[in-house]
């Protein structure tokens, strides 16, 4: 699946005199099996962005295109494209709306009228691959989970309905360090499924980590779409965005001024380690 913006601007308020520009002449390609970190400050137009791709929101000019066909058409399918794209969005609760975790992961499929084996099969597939204990909570409120449990429930409810592409708005947000390791290896595995990944965050070392295209946005433009290793050759671009450089970077640009090392392009706590074992 080929994703494209072509001169997207968005209007807030349109036509009134306190219009507020929330999307500035947005263009960008993105086809299957990318992975790539959209990063930009609260209020930069990062979460306006993602709801245009599934047609939640409307460009107020400029067009966006799903393998070459215009979304905003009235004879365009747009229920058959949520199934395509799915999409978490910062408070996972706000997507779970069944009695039991068993009954929220099966909503999709059975939407899709599979028969109850199929189901059954399909939901026990994702339960192992989101890294929860199908006998111990499928019977389970969803809304007296941990946030991480949250998250990977509202994840496997996306999963369960097998859609090309994924965006995820802080998929980070209130976990601790052991949740946001095992949405890290989720991700990693849909990524190894071939399917499409979208982070938006404003947590760069998480970002960083795994994706190679980055795409910048600072009050609704974007300011640089490239690989990550451009993106660090200097500061300007984050300076502008008003972010910090992410803080494996730091630790490895001073190990590198001490000497200790000498390579400070470096994207994880892996890579660094690596660099000392050289």
């Amino acid at each position: 699946m080929k994703v494209r913006f072509v001169n997207v601007s968005h209007y807030y308020q349109n036509y009134l005199p306190d219009a507020t520009v929330a999307l500035n002449d947005i263009n960008f390609e993105i086809r299957q099996n990318e992975c790539i970190g959209i990063i930009g400050p609260s209020g930069s137009g990062k979460t306006t962005l993602v709801q245009h791709f599934t047609g939640l929101l409307q460009p107020s000019e400029g067009k966006v295109f799903i393998d070459d066909d215009d979304i905003s058409k009235v004879d365009y399918d747009i229920n058959s494209l949520r199934r395509k794209i799915g999409v978490i969005f910062q408070f996972p609760e706000s997507q779970l709306f069944e009695e039991t975790v068993y009954e929220d992961v099966s909503f999709g499929p059975k939407n899709f009228g599979l028969d109850e084996d199929e189901i059954d099969t399909r939901v026990r597939e994702t339960f192992q691959l989101v890294d929860l204990n199908f006998e111990k909570m499928k019977s389970r409120s969803p809304f007296k989970l941990s946030e991480g449990e949250k998250r990977r429930v509202a994840l496997a409810g996306i999963i369960s309905m097998n859609p090309e592409m994924f965006i995820l708005d802080e998929p980070t947000a209130c976990l601790d360090a052991s949740g946001i390791r095992r949405i890290e290896k989720l991700l990693l595995n849909l990524y190894q499924l071939g399917k499409t990944i979208i982070l938006v965050s404003h947590n760069l070392d998480f970002v960083i980590k795994l994706c190679r295209r980055i795409i910048v946005i600072e009050r609704g433009k974007i300011i640089f779409d490239g690989p990550r290793r451009e993106l660090f050759k200097n500061n300007s671009i984050l300076e502008k965005a008003g972010l910090e450089l992410p803080r494996i970077m730091r630790y490895a640009r001073k190990l590198k001024e001490l000497e200790y090392i000498e390579e400070d392009k470096v994207y994880s706590i892996g890579e660094l380690k690596k660099l000392f074992s050289v």
